[in-house]
């Protein structure tokens, strides 16, 4: 049976406008788009979806004692020992922001070299220096420098601004002013210019909402802020604020936004980079995130197992 809470359907009047909402903005022309009417469709993406039962690209049901017996226990393990954790969880996540299953070469040595005040091997050309310590520094922001939990513009384009070096962006920190088109995946309908301002406002204000809003319980707790941010991680990508960089910040803010209840770092991958793009894709519809709620899960538990079994590796003990 699939896990959701129990929600108050929205009425006849409110489906209306949040199916109109899905034809114009897979349509792609321009419109004039109201805040309200857009609070109305996202508060629907965020609580119109649930977790699968069983997932197709998983092997293994989904249960609140997957929850319980990993993602909580590596919380307390984390915890605990996150000092000692820190380094390697942050080279596991590292690929997480390349757009490809590999990172390029010599960048996780970079990383390493880089987490450890190494100093630049000669062998090493200083622009693969440079571009990891960029991404580094997004990372590190995200994960260990204390900031308020509430999402902001100017937090996101400040996070962009920062990433925008790698690739010498005039635009950095910017919002794109011309039209993109998504290659190969024609149901991915990016934002035209006009719309990226008020749709990115009111998803961020209504993330806010909801993150207020997260229950007591801890495995609610968790379930619903996966639920959430990978509400927010999929809109973003849908609205595609920026000329380039864009899935890095989406999964950078997917870290910001879960951070304070699941609070290690974990890559948004789970299985292989190929099963990552056929669940965003059946996302890219603008039907409810589902399938990505449940590979978010799966992600996340995934990695609990890898920081459980750090302290059998190193013999680290829960203090």
């Amino acid at each position: 049976m699939s896990q959701s809470e129990n929600l108050s359907p929205l009425s006849h009047q409110q489906y209306l406008i949040v199916d109109k909402l899905r034809q114009l903005l897979r349509a792609k022309k321009m419109f004039t788009i109201t805040s309200e009417k857009l609070v109305i469709y996202y508060e629907h993406m965020f609580e119109d979806s649930k977790l699968l039962a069983e997932p197709w690209f998983s092997r293994s049901s989904i249960s609140k004692e997957m929850i319980t017996e990993n993602v909580i226990s590596a919380l307390d393990t984390y915890r605990a020992n996150k000092d000692n954790l820190m380094n390697e969880l942050i080279l596991d996540y590292f690929p997480n922001i390349s757009m490809t299953e590999v990172p390029p070469p010599n960048s996780l040595d970079a990383a390493e070299l880089l987490l450890s005040h190494g100093e630049r091997p000669e062998e090493m050309s200083e622009d693969t220096w440079r571009k990891v310590n960029t991404s580094l520094q997004a990372i590190l922001n995200i994960f260990t420098q204390s900031c308020d939990s509430v999402m902001s513009l100017d937090f996101i384009k400040e996070l962009h601004l920062i990433l925008g070096r790698n690739v010498g962006s005039s635009y950095a920190g910017h919002y794109r002013n011309k039209r993109m088109f998504s290659a190969g995946v024609p149901s991915r309908m990016l934002a035209i210019p006009e719309q990226i301002e008020i749709r990115l406002a009111v998803l961020v204000e209504v993330l806010n909402k909801k993150l207020f809003e997260l229950p007591s319980d801890p495995v609610e707790r968790i379930l619903r802020v996966l639920k959430i941010g990978t509400v927010f991680f999929s809109e973003f990508l849908l609205i595609e604020p920026f000329f380039n960089e864009n899935e890095q910040i989406a999964k950078l803010l997917l870290s910001y936004i879960l951070k304070d209840v699941v609070s290690f770092p974990f890559p948004l991958l789970y299985r292989n980079r190929s099963t990552y793009l056929e669940v965003m894709v059946n996302r890219y519809d603008h039907n409810p995130p589902d399938e990505l709620i449940t590979y978010a899960l799966m992600a996340c538990n995934q990695a609990a197992v890898r920081i459980n079994n750090y302290l059998i590796t190193y013999g680290r003990n829960i203090a």
